[in-house]
């Protein structure tokens, strides 16, 4: 099976988790494409999503009055790479969705990057901040590209976006 992403994954499990206990259990929604095992869909809110769908989305979104989106789906480097097609439509199309919907309702969003969005010929001890980065996979392709639409898109709507 996939390792695990969005929120099912293993870094959006344990930042429900720490928002829940700071927020409370029910200001805080988690969502997946996957069933949650029971210990996670018995300690809060749980939503099944699919980052593809729009419209589902937005009906979340207006319905459940979310004001902040965290977004972790992604396929990641290997499994990525055995699906490039699924992997830039989830990675790509999926973040897409996110940023319209954020901008569309006026949302905070947080969208992590991660290591992967570098490729061998960028810079280390220490990375800077601003460097050549050329990964040589599809999910390092897609971090790019949101750290770049990030930019893009924080200029041009009233969404308040972290990267």
């Amino acid at each position: 099976p996939p390792p695990p992403s969005g929120g099912l994954g293993q870094l959006g499990v344990g930042l429900a988790k720490r928002l829940r206990k700071r927020f409370g259990n029910n200001n805080v929604i988690l969502s997946d494409i996957r069933k949650p095992p029971s210990h996670v869909f018995h300690s809060g809110p749980f939503i099944y999503s699919d980052i593809l769908d729009y419209k589902n989305l937005r009906e979340i979104v207006v319905n459940n009055r979310i004001t902040w989106l965290v977004h972790y789906s992604a396929l990641l480097s290997a499994v990525g790479e055995a699906n490039v097609s699924l992997a830039r439509d989830v990675n790509i199309t999926g973040l897409h969705n996110i940023l319209d919907i954020a901008a569309e309702h006026g949302l905070r969003l947080f969208v992590p990057s991660t290591i992967g969005a570098f490729g061998p010929t960028s810079p280390r001890n220490p990375t800077p901040d601003l460097c050549v980065q050329r990964p040589r996979t599809i999910y390092g392709v897609s971090k790019v590209h949101a750290e770049l639409m990030g930019e893009v898109t924080r200029s041009d709507c009233s969404s308040n976006i972290a990267w």
